[in-house]
């Protein structure tokens, strides 16, 4: 279990392409207690830390590569994970979690972007 700020974002239009819902992007580090010491993959190009995250126990299942553009036009691709269960404001939601390897906020006071 892991537990941060996230801020609502109206320009977050990003979906699961499997599920239709939305994605909350979460900073790597905000993700790292659930991997321990595997969590500098988080950290790395997903595509060169894919096949090693898939492999592990945790995430066997869960995780896929999402493209991505943003506002600037140039695009990217995020880790995606289905976890088991996320809490927004103590309610679940049925999003999925997609890993940013940059900081979201300069100043620090949110971890994570969340769509309304």
């Amino acid at each position: 279990t892991v537990r941060f700020t996230a801020l609502y974002d109206t320009g977050n239009e990003l979906t699961d392409p499997v599920t239709g819902e939305g994605v909350l992007v979460a900073e790597a580090s905000a993700l790292a207690p659930l991997l321990d010491t595997d969590a500098k993959l988080l950290e790395r190009d997903p595509l060169d830390s894919f096949q090693e995250l898939a492999d592990l126990p945790l995430l066997r299942g869960r995780l896929r590569l999402l493209p991505c553009g943003c506002v600037t036009g140039s695009g990217s691709l995020l880790l995606l994970l289905r976890p088991d269960e996320v809490r927004v404001d103590g309610r679940k939601s049925g999003v999925s979690v997609a890993v940013s390897r940059a900081e979201l906020s300069a100043d620090g006071l949110y971890q994570a972007l969340i769509s309304e």
